[in-house]
């Protein structure tokens, strides 16, 4: 027999409100159509639903037996829109992972990837941006978007502003370069937060990654892996200079670094001592070596040129800032092509470089201005406080106009070894392999 659900949410109205009027204006419903319902439904069924008197409607034994399974189906319902929807509140024997458990009336657990994933001992690690834009951890996985890294296989899970930002680029090389750029902006701004203590995370830490690929490998790219191995303390330059005789050219390979900063490494990368800020020539001499371990002089005459502007003309090219007066630094002349086009590189080393110290500069001055305010109290113990949310968020607003100003590229590591560098030099690893080497440290 065919029914629909409005036929069934009728029978429980008319029951709970006691007559056919009531239950009309409370669905609601015309008074007409519903007796029509009611009566066609009657009708199929072959028997009454309901006793009609001068006080109302009351149901017959069939009538009851019916609101039974009436209100079985529409709670059944109820709990599947739900479930297709993704809000998953009701379906507490999920979080028990117990298979052939009964979720909701009508859905029973199959399997699902949290009890494979403990059946096999596997140990996930995902990436977590955003976490300041939520109280919890819940809820951010709950409003979050998640982004996989085609290269590394990687899970991030992000607020839905940095979330989209990042699914909004579409080819594989962009998308690359676009998360690499979002963990190093989240892990600056997180570690902004950590130190001021506007969050507490103690079970957690803050990681940075940067993954290359090639598919037809020269050793100049094994040559670029195996360097930025040595940057990270990982490899000497005697390993590195094996690792390339050894290597026979072609093939596919991969580079993945990552680092780890748990609370000490978060608090030295803004404080000298535990209460001295470091100041800006820090990050600047910081930067400036991280850029010029990059760089390799003999490569090319644009990468000899910028190597030389880091290397010995460092102090002038501060001075001057990142505009087409560096060209004379180092013999350029703006009239000639070649040497405008790599003025252009050496305004963006300067600018980068430069940017990145006044940002680390600002964040510190907002922590110790943070820290002063909280005077020692747990963030947690504030969360109905105006005057916490009022310097949170102009905190956060603070961190997002220095971020914006960001025009760093993200082909090689230069931020991570530069966060890497000024947080202490401890926390990182590294997995290169390619045709003949396998090489995995620590």
């Amino acid at each position: 027999m065919h029914f629909e659900l409005t036929d069934l949410r009728l029978l429980i109205a008319i029951a709970d409100a006691g007559s056919l009027s009531r239950a009309a204006a409370e669905f609601p419903i015309a008074l007409s159509a519903a007796s029509n319902r009611l009566r066609q439904f009657e009708r199929r069924l072959g028997l009454p639903l309901f006793t009609r008197h001068a006080d109302g409607m009351t149901p017959t034994p069939a009538g009851r037996i019916a609101l039974d399974h009436a209100r079985r189906v529409i709670a059944d319902a109820v709990q599947l829109h739900q479930a297709l929807d993704a809000d998953l509140s009701g379906l507490t024997a999920l979080e028990l992972g117990t298979e052939g458990a009964q979720l909701a009336p009508g859905l029973t657990l199959l399997s699902s990837v949290l009890t494979t994933v403990r059946k096999k001992q596997i140990a996930l690690k995902l990436n977590l941006l955003g976490l300041v834009n939520f109280i919890s951890v819940s809820e951010l996985i709950r409003k979050c978007v998640v982004v996989k890294d085609a290269g590394t296989g990687f899970l991030t899970i992000a607020d839905s502003v940095t979330g989209n930002r990042i699914n909004a680029v579409v080819e594989p090389l962009r998308r690359s370069e676009a998360l690499r750029k979002t963990m190093f902006e989240s892990l600056m701004l997180t570690a902004t937060y950590r130190v001021s203590n506007t969050i507490s995370m103690p079970d957690l830490t803050s990681h940075n990654f940067h993954f290359a690929f090639n598919d037809t490998t020269k050793s100049a790219v094994l040559a670029d892996y195996l360097g930025w191995c040595v940057l990270m303390n990982l490899l000497t330059d005697q390993e590195k200079s094996d690792g390339l005789k050894a290597f026979p050219g072609g093939g596919h390979s991969t580079c993945l670094i990552r680092t780890e900063f748990d609370n000490n490494a978060c608090h030295a990368l803004f404080f000298e001592t535990p209460n001295t800020l470091w100041d800006v020539s820090h990050y600047l001499d910081l930067g400036r070596q991280a850029m010029r371990g990059l760089i390799d002089p003999g490569n090319s005459d644009t990468d000899r040129i910028r190597y030389a502007l880091l290397d010995k003309h460092w102090a002038d090219a501060v001075k001057t800032g990142p505009n087409d007066n560096l060209a004379s630094l180092v013999g350029l002349h703006l009239t000639n092509s070649t040497d405008r086009a790599i003025t252009m590189f050496l305004i963006g080393d300067v600018y980068t470089i430069a940017w990145w110290a006044d940002a680390m500069v600002a964040a510190g001055q907002a922590i110790a201005g943070m820290q002063q305010f909280l005077a020692g109290a747990d963030p947690a113990t504030l969360a109905g406080s105006h005057e916490f949310a009022k310097r949170r968020d102009q905190l956060q607003k603070k961190m997002a106009g220095v971020i914006s100003k960001s025009r760093t590229r993200f082909d090689e590591p230069w931020g991570l070894v530069s966060l890497f560098w000024a947080a202490g030099s401890t926390g990182a690893s590294a997995r290169v392999v390619a045709d003949g080497l396998l090489l995995e440290r620590p």
